[in-house]
């Protein structure tokens, strides 16, 4: 049987004409509308139950009114026993087929302005229904999908079905409407994880009439909508989406968007179709996750974006301890979906079960994804606390890894950070040797600490070995090879990065970066525009935009954007000095050293950098003096100081070709060649 469900102030006339369409094509026995022809005397609750358990599929008919609005500003959908909520509420219970139908353009209500137990109904695909021409190809096209959705079910008993999600084929030459394939799958499955019986609810796995073919196996991963009560959990939400993104980044030939581009789009209502144009895949994971206590409850969806159909989704109701048989399942849902064939594991265990560890884990990750010292150092708090509870978790001690890595340089002596780094790192790779964040990491810590160039170019081929979508491993192998002027592999590496990760400055400011050191100003001027565009505030050290217009010699218009990002960091520009000095400017660029170094008394602040405002204004033995302090202080900047465009008068130095070395680096390959005549 086929059961209308609608609220006759909101969707009556049409209803009515669909109901006759239906009546036509399946019998009158076959369809039932009038749920509100209740016995009187009887519990109707009972009655909407019982007629929904002998149902095959249920429309649910949305039009503008759906929700019941009064004018006392309450809603009959907020009621629990209101007709059209029980109905939604038992077919999704029993996995019955749910089928939105959305009248003349309704949009779709957010999971969060619904009550908890239909919230479900927003992941549902939806069909259009217009009172106007079109209305009878859309009922065609629902009709065809019931159709479909009966046959997938067959007559198997005690199994229960989830709703459909139509997929468009090709239509033959001459056909006047498009058909559409409804794909379906068995839900209601019943596992044993770790020895506890779990139960999947409400969900289904939709596998394609024909392979994806490989280009459209891209993929991002949007953050799951917090749907608890008291909108705390977004760190759970948050850390649960980038875990499965990792866990996916790991499957070979699917190409994941990293998690900044991704999270971009975080609570902004914006098309799915225009989030994957922008993030350049085919497809897009969303969802939502609810916690009460102990308990979480995650919904997700994988659409097709250039369609907008629904490929697969599930409900899973755990212990928030199961969490990671959770996203090992979703891993693998989604692969079976778009037909990737998996070679090996891509299990997202992480080296804990205890789930109090891996709140404090989530929560640490949360604040390590912010920016500013205070957010990092939290971080680091909630990290240990985790270690404290299980030493042997291996990714609080990535975690631990990432922290301090950002505070160097940045708020921190590089001496106080990379050992911890190093350190952290290395008790990771020692819990899960498959954790590129950590080799990455470790790659870092040893070219600062130990000048070990081959180090790290080992462990960030390492990392991309393991996870090829890592956009951050891409970006360091890049670093290392424009350290030895291998431009072209070098942009080739920070493009493969910026493709995984095509909304992050950070990314794009890496790439603009690159430009300037292969002398590649106006492509470097461009990608810094762009940079801004996607952060107007961000500038990490000094502006790369700027340095691109002075390299350039557009000296006025660095001048402008060296102020600009005076602004945001709050202190004073190395870089600024500089284009002062080239300008003949001295005084003002004399005047920018010394707040540098007044700056020096009272926080970190890079020794080359003081060095190289030294050089421009010609005081190469005062440059040399604190170069060496960045030497015996390893600052991460002298590392990479070869390249750097405002080290062109030192250059030609003898000492200078000494320190070269002394960092790890062939200054035949490491210094630009035109500086060696």
């Amino acid at each position: 049987m086929i059961a209308i469900s609608y609220r006759r102030e909101d969707s009556l006339p049409i209803t009515g004409r669909l109901y006759d369409r239906l009546e036509a094509k399946f019998g009158k026995r076959n369809v039932f509308m009038d749920f509100d022809s209740i016995q009187p005397g009887l519990d109707f609750r009972q009655q909407i139950k019982e007629t929904i358990e002998r149902s095959k599929i249920v429309v649910a008919m949305i039009g503008a009114n759906w929700v019941g609005e009064q004018d006392n500003g309450l809603r009959r959908i907020d009621d629990p026993a209101d007709f059209v909520r029980l109905e939604i509420e038992y077919a999704l219970k029993r996995g019955i087929p749910v089928i939105p139908v959305l009248i003349n353009n309704t949009p779709m209500p957010k999971a969060e302005k619904l009550p908890s137990e239909i919230e479900e109904l927003t992941f549902r695909h939806a069909l259009p229904l217009d009172t106007g021409l079109d209305f009878r190809q859309h009922a065609e096209r629902l009709i065809a999908a019931i159709c479909d959705s009966i046959a997938a079910t067959g007559e198997e008993k005690g199994v229960a079905v989830s709703s459909k999600h139509l997929q468009p084929k090709k239509s033959d030459a001459g056909a006047k409407q498009t058909k559409f394939l409804v794909w379906s799958a068995i839900i209601f499955v019943l596992a044993v994880s770790a020895g506890t019986l779990v139960m999947r609810l409400g969900g289904n796995r939709s596998h394609p009439a024909a392979q994806v073919p490989p280009e459209d196996h891209s993929i991002a991963v949007l953050p799951l909508v917090d749907l608890s009560e008291t909108k705390d959990q977004e760190y759970l939400c948050d850390g649960f989406s980038e875990e499965l993104l990792d866990s996916l980044a790991k499957v070979p030939g699917l190409r994941v968007v990293a998690r900044t581009s991704a999270f971009s789009f975080k609570g902004k209502n914006v098309p799915v179709a225009e989030i994957a144009n922008k993030l350049g895949v085919a497809n897009i994971i969303e969802g939502s996750l609810r916690r009460d206590g102990s308990r979480i409850r995650v919904t997700t969806q994988l659409i097709n974006a250039r369609d907008g159909f629904q490929l697969w989704s599930d409900t899973f109701q755990r212990e928030l301890r199961d969490v990671f048989a959770v996203q090992d399942e979703i891993t693998h849902a989604i692969v079976d979906a778009l037909k990737i064939r998996l070679v090996g594991s891509t299990s997202v265990r992480t080296g804990t079960e205890n789930a109090e560890v891996y709140d404090l884990y989530l929560q640490g990750l949360y604040f390590s994804n912010k920016s500013g010292e205070q957010d990092f150092r939290k971080s680091l708090t909630l990290f240990q606390e985790a270690l404290d509870k299980d030493p042997n978790f291996s990714r609080a001690w990535t975690g631990i890894a990432k922290a301090w890595l950002y505070l160097a340089d940045a708020y921190v002596k590089p001496l106080e950070a990379y050992p911890i780094v190093a350190s952290a790192a290395g008790n990771a790779l020692q819990l899960n040797e498959r954790d590129p964040e950590a080799h990455c990491f470790l790659g870092v810590a040893k070219q600062v600490l130990e000048w070990d160039r081959e180090r790290m170019l080992k462990e960030t081929q390492r990392a991309l070995e393991i996870d090829p979508n890592s956009s951050l491993g891409h970006v360091w192998l890049g670093d290392t090879l424009r350290d030895r002027c291998e431009f072209d592999r070098a942009l080739d590496e920070y493009q493969k990065a910026v493709r995984l990760d095509p909304l992050s400055p950070v990314v794009s400011d890496a790439l603009c970066y690159g430009y300037v050191n292969a002398g590649r100003f106006d492509d470097a001027i461009a990608q810094g525009k762009h940079t801004l565009e996607l952060d107007p505030n961000y500038v990490y050290l000094d502006s790369n935009l700027a340095n691109a217009y002075r390299e350039k010699g557009l000296l006025d218009q660095a001048i402008v954007v060296y102020h600009a990002s005076e602004q945001s960091t709050h202190s004073p520009s190395a870089g600024l000095a500089i284009a002062y000095a080239r300008l003949g400017k001295i005084k003002e660029a004399e005047q920018k050293l010394a707040e540098l170094l007044a700056q020096k008394d009272r926080q970190y602040i890079s020794a080359s950098n003081i060095a190289l405002v030294y050089a421009a204004l010609g005081k190469k033995d005062e440059a040399f003096a604190w170069l060496e302090r960045a030497y015996s202080e390893h600052d991460s900047v002298v590392s990479v100081i070869a390249s750097n465009p405002g080290s062109q008068p030192l250059r030609r130095d003898p000492r200078f070709i000494d320190l070269v070395k002394r960092v790890g680096l062939d200054p035949v390959r490491a210094i630009p060649r035109e500086a060696q005549h």
